[in-house]
């Protein structure tokens, strides 16, 4: 659960304990989430936040600009770890204007800098009981302490993992009280747990095969669902390769 590395964790999970300062919405549309607004200078290398006042992490701490920068300059010690996201590489420093106003300096204008910054991991953010010692969260946390609607009340490696509702959580509250999630990593066995009751739901990609969730949804006792596509896939084929020079070669490949 730590929000700055990659593995191993799991993109659903860290979303319910940590939050970004903007959404990306349906429609490609950034809303405020733990910002409430924020304005770009003119040649588009400063964005100013302002923070949403109330907010709480999950211990009871606040979020303010000090924590909000302190995390970004985790990101931007170990930027080269990130540089898979554009922004990484052209973030130059953090300034806590006041207790609610932070603002990021780019070396260069970068357009997608507020979508980049709504994505689930590394760009959100971890409460400062969280932190180690040194700081250096590449190395792992204290704690999984964050502002989402949930925290990660207990855990057994290979086995579970039991989410219950943030009380400090400064948005709507989840309507139960406590999520588990069980790990099963053959999808077979995932099926039968479903049909036996001991799961109520399972979700995700390629988690059970495909002729699998087609029996459970043509035996009509159970909801299913399948999402709009979620992704691109793109094959590129080199032309200068003597083999695929041919058209036809290509065009046997769509």
């Amino acid at each position: 659960m730590n929000p700055h590395v990659y593995n191993p964790s799991q993109l659903f999970a860290q979303s319910m304990i940590y939050e970004p300062l903007v959404s990306y919405t349906e429609g490609g549309e950034l809303q405020p989430h733990l910002a409430d607004s924020w304005t770009i200078s003119e040649d588009g290398k400063e964005y100013t936040f302002k923070l949403r006042e109330g907010v709480q992490f999950s211990d009871g701490t606040p979020f303010n600009a000090e924590i909000v920068k302190k995390n970004f300059d985790t990101w931007i010690e170990h930027s080269s770890l990130h540089s898979w996201l554009g922004v990484m590489n052209v973030l130059e420093k953090t300034e806590v204007v006041d207790e609610f106003t932070f603002k990021m300096v780019l070396k260069e204008p970068y357009y997608p800098a507020l979508q980049d910054l709504a994505v689930v991991r590394p760009v959100r953010f971890l409460g400062e009981a969280g932190f180690p010692d040194g700081g250096d969260t590449s190395q792992g946390i204290k704690e999984p302490i964050g502002t989402g609607p949930w925290m990660l009340s207990d855990y057994k490696q290979d086995e579970y993992a039991v989410f219950t509702r943030n009380p400090n959580y400064w948005g709507e509250s989840p309507k139960i009280d406590k999520v588990t999630v069980k790990i099963i990593p053959d999808a077979e066995t995932r099926v039968l747990a479903f049909e036996s009751g001991e799961l109520d739901l399972i979700f995700g990609e390629g988690v059970i095969s495909m002729d699998a969730f087609n029996q459970l949804k043509e035996s009509g006792q159970y909801g299913t669902d399948l999402s709009e596509p979620v992704g691109t896939r793109s094959l590129l084929l080199n032309t200068s390769n003597e083999k695929l020079a041919d058209l036809r070669v290509r065009l046997a490949w769509i």
